[in-house]
């Protein structure tokens, strides 16, 4: 899906419009309202939009992957997004405190022990295991491409 959907020469400027949408309500709530996002939209929406803008950074820069084996100058255009598709996946891991875990019934018969870790951790659904596990691929991305073309762009 993501191949056929973002497919051809425009698609960097494709997945850049779709992420500018996506961080307007950022935008806009300090400029108009002067006030912080989260305290406008809640912290379920305001997480949903870090993922959103964290996975679809994420999916693109995995369709650039096989590219960038293949022509390393690449790596200089899609690193700022591996930077920045991280930061919003771990500002997100990092919304929900995991001492909110502590509120959970360690008795409770239903929630086993590996589930109280998990949660203990910061990890409160498989969509926060998923967004650590997009973050550590792209690091991983970033620093091996980084390692094979240190010499070949000036990052930042």
């Amino acid at each position: 899906l993501v191949e056929t959907e973002f497919s051809g020469p425009d698609v960097k400027s494709q997945i850049h419009r779709l992420y500018d949408e996506l961080c307007s309500p950022f935008q806009r709530s300090s400029e108009i309202l002067k006030k912080e996002v989260i305290d406008i939209l809640g912290m379920e929406l305001y997480e949903c939009l870090l993922w959103r803008r964290g996975a679809l950074l994420y999916m693109f820069c995995s369709t650039q992957m096989e590219s960038i084996c293949r022509n390393k100058d690449l790596f200089c255009h899609i690193s700022n997004d591996l930077v920045r598709g991280v930061s919003d996946l771990r500002s997100m891991l990092s919304l929900r405190k995991p001492k909110q875990a502590s509120g959970i019934q360690k008795t409770a018969a239903d929630l086993g022990s590996d589930t109280l870790v998990l949660a203990e951790q910061g990890l409160f659904s498989d969509t926060h295991v998923l967004a650590l596990m997009y973050a550590g691929e792209m690091c991983y991305w970033f620093w091996d491409t980084w390692q094979k073309n240190s010499n070949s762009c000036q990052l930042w």
